[in-house]
């Protein structure tokens, strides 16, 4: 009998379920602070002028909050930074790592050796940071960043939860 999952299978997804479930809790949370924080008799710091996007509202409230630590703010600023540097590194090298191993080694058959893989990957990796660049500039004419991550983020989900359904559903459903 075909064992689907194993027990190390189990515990990884139980682990990433309740990791997912921490991570929303802790947002919806931070949410409710901001909410009460600004709740009349205070005013709303977007009307107010004091953000001018919704993506603004957690660093503002850090920085009324603790303007008088000095430090606190920046450390704040400087680890969400740094989470959102990491994750785009992340990003960027392994979609390099995707490109030489599924389309040149795989699709065009190449066999580069390890000095110009090396080289291919950090090119790309030059290249999408540029890329990210320039996209930087049109997604601030577009509107607020949540709202343009938020969709992107259902585009791909959307995407990837039709593929692993049809897997699932389809068994004999090939790469083809």
């Amino acid at each position: 009998m075909l064992r689907i999952f194993t027990h190390l299978d189990c515990r990884s997804i139980a682990i990433f379920t309740v990791s997912i479930m921490v991570f929303i809790s802790i947002c919806c949370w931070c949410g409710l602070v901001l909410l009460a924080w600004w709740s009349p008799p205070k005013c709303d710091p977007r009307a107010s002028g004091l953000i001018t996007a919704d993506d603004q509202l957690l660093p503002a409230y850090v920085m009324e909050v603790a303007h008088h630590l000095h430090g606190i703010p920046g450390l704040f600023i400087s680890g969400i930074f740094g989470a959102a540097l990491s994750s785009l590194s992340v990003g960027f090298n392994s979609t390099s790592v995707v490109i030489l191993e599924d389309f040149v080694k795989g699709c065009f058959k190449m066999k580069p050796n390890d000095r110009c893989s090396t080289i291919f990957v950090k090119t790309l990796i030059i290249l999408f940071g540029l890329l990210a660049l320039c996209l930087l500039f049109l997604i601030e004419k577009l509107g607020g960043v949540l709202a343009v991550t938020g969709s992107l983020a259902a585009i791909a989900a959307g995407t990837s939860f039709g593929v692993f359904t049809l897997g699932i559903l389809f068994p004999w459903t090939n790469s083809k």
